[in-house]
């Protein structure tokens, strides 16, 4: 179970709320490079055999969703240049604007992001067998019983989750 090699993760600093970032394989808590405060002591024993993640490292949840790794203003920013140059290229500017939107789609790695404390796992391989974002999941993480769907399922209804697809654990 050894943590895979260029891996990190970022989390909200309980101390000044701003994201803290270390690498996966240090063992010890991270520290916020604003305030000094330490965070939570990674586990690497969510780590698999193969690389990928059975849970958070942050605080041992074992529900997460999968995002794509690249800026959104960058994305935003392909669109926005697109479109103020479709009237002087007859409009193909937005055609190879979309190409490259697309291609950012396909070529882009993914990220893990835990529902219940907000880390972002970047490098890890396997993202795919998680599920991607579900409000129904991040509300009831959020709001807990007083979740919109938590009313509507009713007592003894189980809501869904956003665990690994294949079982991992």
């Amino acid at each position: 179970m050894s943590v895979p090699a260029r891996t990190w993760i970022e989390g909200a600093c309980t101390g000044c709320e701003r994201f803290w970032r270390c690498p996966a394989e240090d063992a010890e808590a991270p520290v916020c490079s604003s305030c000094g405060a330490a965070g939570p002591e990674l586990s690497p024993g969510a780590v698999l055999a193969d690389g990928s993640l059975a849970a958070c490292m942050a605080c041992g949840h074992d529900e997460m969703y999968w995002a794509r790794d690249f800026p959104r203003r960058f994305g935003i920013a392909v669109v926005v240049v697109a479109a103020a140059l479709a009237p002087f290229t007859w409009y193909l500017s937005l055609a190879a604007g979309a190409v490259v939107d697309a291609s950012l789609v396909f070529f882009v790695r993914k990220r893990l992001h835990c529902y219940r404390c907000a880390a972002v796992h970047h490098g890890f391989p396997g993202a795919g067998h998680w599920r991607a974002f579900d409000l129904e999941v991040a509300d009831l993480h959020r709001f807990g019983a007083k979740s919109a769907v938590a009313q509507t399922l009713g007592a003894g209804h189980a809501p869904r989750h956003g665990r690994r697809l294949d079982s991992a654990r």
